[in-house]
């Protein structure tokens, strides 16, 4: 559905061999992968927050600016993160547990700055892979060619 408001409380659930992408605010996407789930635990002018509670999600931001745009909190099943930076992060949560992937930007964490190219899970980093092997990573990277905004970069 396009021009769809959210609220508080609201899941979404994709399909199999499903993308879906949302614009939060402008430069700012999540898109969530086939046979996920994201719970939007709040959505106001202070706060964005949501957690995915099963499969895979990327929040894109292309341009972070903390006096226009509300604090964002993003949440697998046991790690979350606060945004504080332009950056590329995805959310995976299977069940033996998640990890929040920081491509590029910032992300605080238990008041810990945590930079590209890390893995965050269960309170330990490590390194990340850069390269960039399975579909929805790919996908999510060529959306908005054309526009202002490519994924992770402005045009």
């Amino acid at each position: 559905m396009d021009n769809s408001l959210l609220s508080a409380g609201d899941k979404l659930r994709t399909s199999r061999d499903s993308f879906v992408e949302l614009m939060m605010f402008p430069d700012l996407y999540l898109r969530v992968d086939g046979e996920s789930e994201v719970l939007f635990e709040q959505l106001s002018n202070e706060t964005i927050a949501f957690r995915v509670l099963r499969g895979s999600a990327i929040l894109d931001v292309a341009r972070f600016d903390r006096k226009e745009l509300p604090e964002i909190l993003i949440r697998g099943s046991s790690t979350s993160a606060i945004v504080a930076e332009d950056g590329n992060y995805r959310i995976n949560t299977r069940l033996a547990g998640d990890d929040i992937i920081v491509r590029k930007g910032k992300l605080l964490v238990q008041e810990r700055s945590i930079s590209a190219c890390r893995i965050i899970s269960n309170g330990n980093t490590s390194e990340c892979d850069r390269k960039i092997t399975d579909n929805f990573d790919i996908w999510s990277q060529h959306r908005g060619e054309g526009q202002h905004f490519n994924g992770t970069a402005m045009a």
